[in-house]
């Protein structure tokens, strides 16, 4: 099942054209057919909540029982934001499955990334006054919980851009690249072409940013110089990590639990029961919000990859992703 758009002008216009497919493309089940009724009442509700959105909206549910979907620009480019760091953590467990690494191998923060406390930095390290040296384990639980970026861009002094995007490709996923750390993909936001971190560069950046001179790229960069994905591989990875497919099924498992502790409830989470566990990983900066994951509903986990890219002035990106996670739950053809 697909719908489409248009754009008109800089608008994103909901066209919503209703295919009902014979063959259900890419890993949905082809045995389902859906109900016009079931399929229009879905189409309604997204339609009525992303409704005047100024901006691109991708979607890929599946319900991993029964595995019936839903698509929308499932295949196209979004930039990911901090949703890259799922993709860094599996590449770290295939080098520890590997025995290239150890998670109680020390590493300690280095000088040569953004490491000053200026507010587009999440995370908890940036608040440290002195060095300091975690294990890899701690470094990939700070990078997903609370998606802190100075452990990141610590783990990533040795599990590189290019290492990523080779893992991805070997997986199947082409189309999910790793261009640049933390650092590297702020400062090109900024104009600032550096690979190495600095106190001078990070002022700079956050100059550009109180003048609002931000660019089109860096993680506001929706072509492969960017770090980016579709909606549909970044579901497709969270399924095969739930069915134990990704690095071996030890380390499915370990990584879910990590992505089970996320803090954020504020896109997929926020309109679900309070006691949903989503194993989910959240991105957002300028122009770009994204989370996607594994939504354990009662008896029938749930992929969600929703991702968001938009213009400056819009201020509901957030909301419309916990909108439309509310509406697939409650919604996908054949929950009701």
């Amino acid at each position: 099942m697909r719908f489409s758009k248009r754009a008109v002008g800089s608008r994103i216009v909901p066209t919503w054209a209703l295919v009902i497919m014979t063959s259900i493309p890419l890993g949905c089940a082809r045995e389902y057919t859906p109900s016009r009724e079931s399929a229009a009442r879905l189409a309604e509700e997204i339609q009525r909540a992303i409704g005047d959105f100024r901006g691109s909206v991708g979607i890929y549910a599946k319900d991993l029982e029964t595995e019936r979907c839903f698509e929308l620009h499932a295949d196209e480019l979004f930039a990911t934001a901090s949703v890259f760091k799922v993709p860094v953590m599996i590449e770290l467990f295939r080098r520890v499955e590997s025995g290239e690494m150890k998670l109680g191998e020390r590493r300690r923060i280095p000088d040569t990334i953004s490491r000053r406390a200026f507010p587009m930095h999440t995370g908890i390290l940036r608040y440290l006054q002195d060095p300091a040296e975690l294990t890899v384990r701690d470094l990939c639980r700070l990078m997903i919980i609370v998606s802190d970026d100075i452990a990141t861009d610590t783990l990533m002094e040795t599990v590189d851009p290019v290492s990523v995007t080779s893992t991805m490709e070997r997986l199947g996923f082409p189309n999910t690249r790793v261009s640049g750390n933390v650092t590297v993909m702020h400062y090109r936001m900024a104009g600032i072409q550096s690979r190495v971190g600095s106190p001078e560069l990070d002022a700079a950046l956050l100059a550009r940013r109180k003048e609002g001179h931000f660019l089109s790229a860096g993680f506001a960069d929706r072509t492969p110089a960017g770090n980016v994905t579709t909606p549909r591989e970044m579901g497709r990875i969270f399924e095969k990590m739930h069915r134990g497919e990704i690095v071996s099924p030890e380390a499915s498992r370990a990584m879910l639990e990590i992505l089970k502790q996320t803090e954020s409830r504020n896109m997929i989470p926020r309109h679900l029961p309070p006691d949903t566990v989503v194993a989910h990983k959240i991105g957002g900066t300028w122009r770009v919000k994204a989370d996607a994951g594994i939504v354990y509903l009662p008896g029938r986990p749930m992929v969600m990859s929703i991702f968001t890219y938009y213009v400056p002035e819009e201020k509901r990106s957030a909301d419309l992703i916990a909108d439309l996670a509310r509406i697939l739950a409650a919604r996908l053809p054949g929950s009701e």
